[in-house]
């Protein structure tokens, strides 16, 4: 197995583990911050408060969830098509993870206001297998003359 597969499988293994860290924090870290004060009527602050919680005490809509579904199978499928490419050096390989490290990383810019930058690490590293599987083409042997 040569230097660039074996880069390629290992970044690409790796992507599910970090997009799964990614959205557990987003699910149950203290991704929101909320400030609250109330002013009597002199104008001195009276009692002031700030909490921080996760996307789940937040509320989770159904589509939010079916994005962070989508997001994690992405990262999932990235690590399905490096093994496979890493073990077949075939085109189906090539397809799945070069397809899934593009619409991980699509996913990640259009939620970089939110929770996008939790996903950059397992973008990183699907682009980084995307890549290596990309750049891997099978030679055409030479005719012989």
């Amino acid at each position: 197995m040569q230097k660039s597969s074996v880069i390629e499988l290992v970044s690409g293994l790796l992507t599910p583990v970090l997009a799964a860290a990614g959205l557990a924090y987003a699910l149950f870290g203290p991704v929101f911050r909320e400030f609250s004060a109330s002013v009597a009527h002199g104008g001195q602050p009276v009692e002031q408060q700030s909490r921080s919680h996760g996307l789940l005490e937040e509320g989770l809509e159904p589509a939010t969830a079916a994005f962070l579904c989508a997001i994690f199978a992405a990262s999932l499928v990235t690590a399905l098509g490096a093994w496979m490419h890493t073990r077949s050096s075939r085109w189906p390989g090539r397809v799945l993870t070069v397809t899934s490290a593009g619409l991980l990383f699509l996913g990640a810019f259009v939620s970089m206001l939110s929770i996008g930058f939790l996903l950059l690490p397992a973008v990183v590293t699907a682009c980084l297998a995307g890549s290596l599987a990309y750049r891997d083409r099978p030679r055409q042997p030479s005719p012989v003359i």
